[in-house]
């Protein structure tokens, strides 16, 4: 029988390899697979009767006419199933996975016997589907979770869309250092800065770092004092204040400088990648 059914359902066993599930379970996933009962030919139902009585140890078959009969409710009430799903139910039951009486009183193979044995598959089948379901629920989400490295990448171009982005801004308006999320500018400073693009000498830095200081001293200015008393207990502490306006004030001078001189963003990140490269 076990033979007979992998026959059957060989490729799609070979798909779910991955998946934690037990062998039994494994095999009823895979005897769903292909055509219903309905579409068969009823010389497969008559084979798989066949093989049936022989493993019951039925020697009085029953005759043409009890046959037929046999076959066609086979036929119309089991549609849903596959021709080895019944087979694998049958085995099933013979290996007690599932809780079925093999037994046949009178000696006799009936639609009720394999109603009442289709009866306690369909529970087990159920149990399974819904542990096959998750299966592959939690294997879909293992593949479509990239790994540390396409997460970097992900990021890594994520960064540069943002800063070419900005860039574009800078041609067509007048972008100011408080524009935009310090926190935001900061991590696109940090990304050019990292490529080495910036060739600013130290007296320049010097510069920028007074022009940011200037800058929150006028804004201490225009406040009143509730809102100085929300800035000293909720907002960034002065001295990283300025580091974030210094980052802003170096980044917006660069992309200037850039345009100024007709020279794309884009072209200077390609020729620092290929250099790290």
């Amino acid at each position: 029988m076990e033979k007979h059914l992998t026959i059957r359902a060989n490729n799609a066993l070979n798909n779910l390899e991955t998946y934690n599930l037990t062998p039994f379970e494994k095999q009823l996933v895979a005897c769903s697979s292909g055509d219903k009962i309905e579409k068969v030919s009823l010389d497969e139902i008559s084979n798989m009767l066949k093989h049936f009585f022989l493993i019951l140890g039925i020697r009085d078959y029953p005759n043409k006419l009890e046959m037929e009969v046999l076959k066609e409710s086979i036929k119309s009430l089991f549609a849903k199933y596959t021709i080895a799903e019944i087979e694998n139910a049958f085995d099933l039951a013979l290996r007690n996975v599932i809780t079925f009486d093999m037994k046949l009183y009178g000696n006799v193979f009936n639609v009720v016997f394999l109603t009442d044995l289709m009866k306690c598959y369909e529970e087990y089948r159920l149990s399974v589907m819904f542990k096959y379901r998750a299966e592959q629920a939690r294997l879909k989400e293992m593949q479509s979770e990239p790994t540390p490295e396409e997460k970097e990448k992900r990021n890594y171009e994520y960064v540069k869309k943002g800063c070419l982005d900005l860039f574009e801004k800078c041609k067509t308006t007048t972008v100011l250092v408080r524009d935009a999320d310090l926190s935001i500018k900061g991590i696109r400073y940090e990304f050019l800065k990292a490529l080495n693009l910036f060739k600013y000498k130290q007296s320049q830095i010097d510069e920028f770092r007074i022009k940011a200081k200037k800058i929150i001293e006028n804004e201490k200015l225009t406040k009143t004092k509730r809102q100085l008393l929300e800035a000293i207990n909720g907002s960034v502490a002065e001295k990283e204040k300025i580091v974030s306006y210094l980052k802003n004030i170096i980044l917006l001078d660069y992309f200037n400088t850039l345009i100024l001189n007709k020279i794309e963003l884009n072209d200077e990140i390609n020729k620092a990648e290929e250099k790290i490269n």
